[in-house]
């Protein structure tokens, strides 16, 4: 996963300590666990049972609270997010999966508080050695076409 650039990932992420993240499509807690170790208070969101409950083992394993690392299970059209519950939505190589995604995103962003962030990493599309195949990724113009189609404004792309 080191082709992710974790490390720079987090750190464009800026202090993110004590602020509530969720990680939707959490899936082993790869990042979930590195947001929580950088001092977020992570909602680890999946739609699957069996990572439900892989997460909630990790966690208690690693003697970690349910409040630091809450685990969440969400639905492909629902991320269950209250209203101003969140400072960070992060989600990495998950958006493509996403039906509906201009009705979800708005349901982000009314989770949102004023003045979070939600932050977006996909697959590029074009052929990368990772991932999956070309004709389900997005371009990212359709992308910031739903984001902003979803209240969301200020949307910076990095296509590195």
């Amino acid at each position: 996963m080191l082709w992710q650039k974790p490390d720079e990932l987090l750190e464009q992420l800026g202090d993110i300590e004590n602020k509530v993240v969720m990680d939707l499509g959490a899936g082993s807690g790869y990042f979930a666990f590195r947001l929580q170790e950088a001092g977020a208070h992570v909602i680890a969101a999946e739609v699957d049972d069996r990572l439900i409950g892989f997460l909630e083992g990790k966690r208690d394993s690693m003697g970690i609270s349910q409040v630091e690392f809450d685990v969440r299970k969400v639905f492909f059209d629902d991320p269950l997010i209250a209203k101003d519950e969140l400072d960070l939505f992060f989600t990495v190589d998950t958006y493509h999966h996403i039906d509906r995604r201009e009705d979800y995103l708005k349901k982000v962003y009314a989770g949102v508080k004023p003045g979070g962030m939600m932050v977006i990493v996909d697959f590029k599309n074009q052929a990368t050695p990772h991932g999956p195949p070309v004709n389900i990724r997005l371009h990212h113009t359709i992308a910031q076409r739903e984001i902003a189609a979803a209240g969301f404004s200020n949307i910076t792309v990095d296509t590195v």
